[in-house]
């Protein structure tokens, strides 16, 4: 099975992240703040960005995968390696 496509980014355990894996962004240290946003990171024009987790729509890409936001998330489901 072919790998999928890295990013160049690591998660906050320094695992790679890949094209259409899902990430698990924890917004703030306690939680308070609406809970975690999962989200699938795609490829939109040549850049990697993030999308909703459920979203079919990718016409209008998404937002902007950062250095600064992989320091907070994690990997959750990776769509490259079987199971």
């Amino acid at each position: 099975m072919e790998r999928g496509i890295e990013t160049g980014f690591k998660d906050k355990s320094g695992r790679s992240i890949h094209v259409d894996d899902i990430l698990q962004h924890r917004l703030g240290n306690f939680g308070k703040s609406g809970g975690p946003i999962n989200s699938r990171v795609i490829e939109f024009h040549g850049k990697y960005q993030l999308v909703i987790e459920a979203e079919t729509d990718l016409s209008r890409g998404g937002n902007k995968i950062s250095e600064d936001y992989c320091k907070n998330a994690i990997v959750l489901h990776c769509t490259h390696i079987p199971t």
